[in-house]
This record gives C-alpha cells, sequence and structure tokens, in this order.
C-alpha cells in the first residue's frame, strides 16, 4: 500500500499540467486494477490446488483461459493455475 501511495506522490510532483496529471493518474489506476483482477484468480486458483491436493488428487495440467471484465480482458498463462486434476488411478476431473 505504502507503494501504491508513493507512486500517486510520484505521479502528482512529476506533472505540472493538470490534464497530463490526470492522464497519468488515471494509466496508473487503470494498470493498478489490471494487476488486481489478474492477481485475485491466481490466489483463488492457488486456494483450489491446495483443496484439491488435500482431497488426493494430483494436479496434471494448468490451462491457460481468460478473465474478462468491463475494464480489461486478461489471458492468464498455462503457468497460472485452473485444476484440472484426476486421483490416481481413476479418470479426469475438469
Amino acid at each position: 500500500m505504502e507503494s501504491i501511495i508513493a507512486d500517486i506522490v510520484k505521479i502528482i510532483k512529476s506533472e505540472n499540467n493538470v490534464i497530463a496529471r490526470e492522464k497519468a493518474l488515471m494509466c496508473y489506476f487503470f494498470d493498478l486494477i489490471r494487476e488486481l483482477i489478474k492477481l485475485a484468480p491466481e490466489e483463488v486458483d492457488a486456494g483450489l490446488v491446495e483443496e484439491t491436493k488435500k482431497q488426493g488428487y494430483q494436479i496434471e495440467k494448468k490451462n491457460k483461459r481468460s478473465v474478462v471484465t468491463a475494464l480489461v480482458r486478461l489471458a492468464i498463462g498455462a503457468e497460472d493455475m485452473s485444476v484440472q486434476a484426476r486421483r490416481p488411478n481413476t479418470h479426469w476431473i475438469s
């Protein structure tokens, strides 16, 4: 949180023109929102993976997917975790 405040202060101090300052702040906030929207599903997925592993499943594959909101469309890569799992010696569970 402190780094966000420091970034905002830096933007405010760096721009003398009011319109340029507002534009810089708007860009900063959109980037911040995009990053938060990206991190939230990753955290949810990590919790799902942990819960799934506790139930005896093995994670076999991490699928690529996208998140679409009113503000942004994010492609979440294969390193991010959508849970596709199977129990040992059984069929796939999606």
